[in-house]
């Protein structure tokens, strides 16, 4: 009589998540954001950035923290943030925001018609970069800002009372 065979459970091969073929990029929009200058997030010893330092993002180059992905598209976010995609090459994609309390400076590149347009915005004072991360929603009609709000900004309130005997 033969002793049955104990099976051994077997962990299932790794899997490749499936791929629907190449990211498709949309064309290009003006303005083009082309190059933007951050502190660096943090330190990579192995790339040389050093965290606080000055660190170039650029259209159509190596991303500076994951070399294997190439930046495709940044988006600026007025006031708000710079929003930077990158591809494998085109089966994956990375999005990373940068804080905009960390950007120092954004290089934009467009065509004349979109250059005029942008020009003539900013001389009427209808520049998207002048109205804030939420769309120039907290100012008043006469460009005054509305006075802060506990309830409304997320600010704890705070009593100006003394107590507890601390001074």
């Amino acid at each position: 009589m033969t002793q049955p065979q104990q099976q051994v459970p077997q962990q299932p091969a790794a899997t490749t998540p499936a791929t629907t073929g190449v990211i498709q990029v949309p064309p290009v929009t003006m303005p083009l954001c082309t190059r933007v200058w951050t502190k660096a997030l943090f330190s990579d010893p192995k790339l040389k950035i050093v965290a606080g330092e000055p660190l170039l993002w650029q259209f159509d180059q190596p991303h500076p923290y994951v070399a294997t992905y190439k930046i495709t598209r940044m988006y600026v976010v007025p006031m708000g943030a710079v929003e930077v995609f990158s591809s494998d090459g085109g089966t994956t994609g990375l999005r990373h925001t940068l804080p905009w309390h960390e950007v120092l400076l954004i290089e934009e590149a467009m065509d004349a018609k979109t250059f005029v347009e942008e020009m003539e915005d900013a001389e009427a004072g209808d520049d998207d970069d002048d109205e804030g991360a939420d769309g120039g929603e907290n100012e008043e009609e006469e460009g005054e800002p509305k006075p802060l709000d506990p309830g409304t900004n997320g600010a704890p309130l705070v009593p100006l009372t003394s107590g507890g005997g601390q001074g």
